[in-house]
């Protein structure tokens, strides 16, 4: 009679690792694919981690825990696997993490990767708290101080293989047509476009606009239309049917603006799929 196999069995009888290494990733890959992206957080122990839901209970890789090979093959394996999401949300808390900001948090966490794993990371979406007011949308994009921005900036100026997703705590869908009057000098400023004649054909001059603009991009180290890969996103999630709904209502009640609810609705829809 054979022996019985104790626990951990030779890692030469495993059929994963016996199959072809470029077939290994394809299978490692695909085991930590998630549609809607993953989730950075800490480990009960503070090491950053890559989780498979927003709660960050489930941790997405689970085959480096079975062996000493599938932990070298796929430790970092999460950061090539599409969109990673940095947030802070009250029903958790980052062990270990001095941030104070989601913005922060991300930064100090590229900080931490070497170049190999660093080149790996394609997308990432830094959700903040939605404010209890609206604030002005010139000042902490994502929670972050103006520092914590430039080096943000800098990092998409000098990466043009990661795309950056920022909240607007200043911006959300919610507010109907007041998000376009809103983002006018946001716009201006990053993407050099001018929305407002669109918007208000004949009513609006850009003296003011044109201004704080030219300033916004000196304090934070902005260059127009060279920032593809760094988008602003509004806060919450476009209801189409209510915001055509609240530019009805703005422009029936505002007869010398003569520009048409689809305007409006194109530039929001927009927004909603690849921000500002």
């Amino acid at each position: 009679m054979a022996a019985a196999m104790g626990p951990f069995t030779e890692q030469s009888l495993s059929p994963l690792l016996r199959l072809p290494g470029e077939l290994r990733n394809r299978i490692y890959e695909y085991t930590t694919f998630e549609p809607h992206g993953l989730f950075y957080g800490t480990s009960a122990i503070g090491k950053p981690t890559l989780f498979s839901n927003f709660e960050r209970t489930h941790e997405c890789n689970q085959l480096k825990y079975a062996c000493r090979q599938l932990y070298a093959e796929t430790k970092g394996l999460g950061l090539g696997c599409g969109m990673i999401t940095f947030a802070f949300n009250t029903s958790s808390t980052l062990v270990g993490s001095s941030a104070r900001s989601v913005v922060e948090l991300f930064l100090d966490f590229v900080i931490s990767l070497d170049d190999k794993w660093f080149a790996r990371l394609s997308l990432v979406v830094l959700k903040a708290p939605t404010p209890p007011k609206s604030t002005c949308p010139s000042c902490k994009f994502g929670g972050g101080n103006e520092g914590d921005m430039k080096r943000l900036i800098q990092l998409c100026r000098n990466n043009s293989h990661l795309t950056v997703r920022v909240d607007l705590p200043g911006l959300h869908f919610n507010e109907g047509y007041r998000l376009l009057t809103k983002a006018i000098p946001v716009i201006l400023a990053f993407r050099d476009i001018d929305i407002g004649e669109s918007l208000f054909p004949g009513l609006f001059t850009f003296d003011y606009t044109a201004t704080w603009a030219k300033e916004f991009r000196v304090k934070h180290g902005v260059v127009p239309s060279k920032m593809c890969n760094f988008r602003l996103v509004p806060q919450g999630q476009l209801n189409t049917g209510e915001f055509r709904e609240s530019v009805a209502k703005f422009l029936a009640e505002n007869p010398r603006i003569t520009s048409e609810v689809g305007t409006w609705l194109s530039y929001a829809e927009t927004w909603s799929q690849n921000g500002l």
